[in-house]
């Protein structure tokens, strides 16, 4: 429920027809609202009935959001919470967007669940857990689907030998070298004791790869 602040009567300037719906002046402010909804209120130029405007402009917001939230998840896969900031960005109101956010949650539409396991798939041969498990956090995944996936992806020392092997091969074998080296694979999000075994044995023999 969409609590707003209007004079009983206000007066509607102009009115404009756009690509994307119709622009209103109203009482100095512009509002756009989806052509459909316009269609069904008829409004004109002078004074008009503040309450039946922002009934009209909820109706507006509402299946504005819809569609373009629609539009979204067809083209980008994202959690809930970066769809709620995508719509939030392009200026609907919170509570309008809160509830698409949760009528698409609830039709399957946004899965977090499916975002986090396609978001792991792709990284695990980069990124070590930590850094993939933070970016899923800061990207609102759930603590507890986090968790479901963390025994399945397993300890990422394959990850960690591979990005180790192409770090190698610039080391000159210092320990300033070998610091910056697990300086870059932590930030890559793999643990220390990931790093410490991949750095003690060369990538490709097994071999101790300071000798």
């Amino acid at each position: 429920m969409l609590f707003l602040c209007y004079n009983d009567d206000m007066q509607l300037e102009t009115i404009t027809k756009k690509r994307n719906g119709v622009l209103l002046v109203l009482d100095g402010e512009e509002y756009l609202i989806d052509t459909e909804i316009f269609g069904k209120y008829a409004f004109d130029v002078g004074k008009i009935d503040g309450h039946a405007f922002f009934k009209m402009k909820e109706e507006s917001d509402a299946l504005r959001c819809h569609r373009y939230l629609l539009d979204q998840i067809n083209r980008y896969e994202k959690t809930a919470k970066g769809y709620l900031e995508t719509l939030l960005g392009k200026g609907f109101p919170y509570p309008i967007c809160q509830k698409e956010i949760e009528e698409a949650v609830q039709k399957r539409y946004i899965d977090d669940r499916r975002f986090c396991e396609c978001y792991l798939t792709a990284g695990k041969n980069k990124k070590g857990w930590n850094r993939l498990a933070m970016e899923l956090k800061a990207k609102g995944v759930d603590e507890e689907i986090l968790l479901s996936f963390h025994e399945e992806f397993g300890d990422g020392s394959e990850a960690c030998r591979k990005e180790t092997k192409k770090l190698l091969k610039h080391d000159d074998g210092s320990y300033q070298s070998r610091q910056k080296i697990f300086q870059k694979l932590l930030r890559k999000g793999f643990s220390a004791d990931e790093i410490k075994r991949c750095l003690a044995f060369d990538p490709d023999d097994g071999t101790d790869a300071g000798s």
